[in-house]
């Protein structure tokens, strides 16, 4: 998997990632929103870079879509 350029909240992208895959598999859809607001409520100012948010976001589209949920 490609990550693209390091970032200072990569290890959170990393978390992000990871939870929204169990959410995934858990209750078979995702809220990327929810979770990101709630990481951003956490840690102010977290998500200052767009492309942490688009890589999410292109992350879980392949998941969900390879996925067999």
């Amino acid at each position: 998997m490609r990550l693209g350029e390091p970032s200072p909240s990569l290890a959170y992208c990393l978390c992000a990632l990871t939870s929204l895959a169990c959410q995934l598999e858990q209750q078979g859809c995702v809220d990327v929103v929810l979770l990101l607001s709630s990481y951003s409520h956490i840690h102010c100012g977290l998500w200052t870079s767009r492309q942490d948010i688009e890589m999410i976001y292109e992350k879980m589209a392949i998941l969900v879509n390879t996925s067999r949920v």
